[in-house]
Parts: structure tokens; C-alpha cells; sequence
């Protein structure tokens, strides 16, 4: 069974992979503002259960 903190580690560099991604080939942001408010909903989500 993987624990919690390595599925939170995998997730981060992900995270960071996408957004450098991102980045480097988003003119405007516009994908990255999305993904910046898609995690931002999610964290609020999680948060009120």
C-alpha cells in the first residue's frame, strides 16, 4: 500500500512538471490560471469534508 506522503510527493512534482510546462508554453496563462483555480476548488472542496 502506497502511504499518503508519497502519493503527495508524486503529486507535487507533477504539479511543478505541469505548471513549469505550462510556463514555458501558455501564452497569456491562460491554461495556467485554469489549473491555478481547478486546485484552488479542490482545496476548498477538501477542506469543508
Amino acid at each position: 500500500m502506497i502511504e499518503e506522503k508519497e502519493i503527495s510527493a508524486s503529486c507535487a512534482v507533477t504539479i511543478k512538471k505541469r505548471i513549469k510546462y505550462l510556463e514555458d508554453n501558455d501564452p497569456g496563462n491562460v491554461i495556467l490560471e485554469l489549473l491555478k483555480y481547478q486546485i484552488s476548488e479542490h482545496v476548498s472542496q477538501e477542506s469543508n469534508t
